[in-house]
């Protein structure tokens, strides 16, 4: 971490927004054990209260240009 706060929390959120290539199952497990070792590196009590995990479908465009630049 490269940052420290100034004064201690008692509480806080933490949200993490990943796009990434890969399995989305893999990628979810990558972040959740990361921060439970962070947590507990810290001495701190982590908890997970929504997560969601997904691959999303290819575009479809619904308009293809048949010539550029005229």
């Amino acid at each position: 971490m490269s940052h420290r706060l100034q004064e201690t929390l008692d509480s806080g959120e933490l949200i993490v927004n990943l796009r990434g290539e890969g399995d989305p199952a893999v990628l979810r497990r990558a972040v959740v054990d990361a921060l439970a070792a962070v947590a507990e590196r810290a001495g701190i009590r982590e908890e997970t209260i929504h997560i969601e995990h997904f691959r999303p479908a290819r575009p479809v465009p619904t308009h293809r240009m048949a010539v550029v630049g005229v």
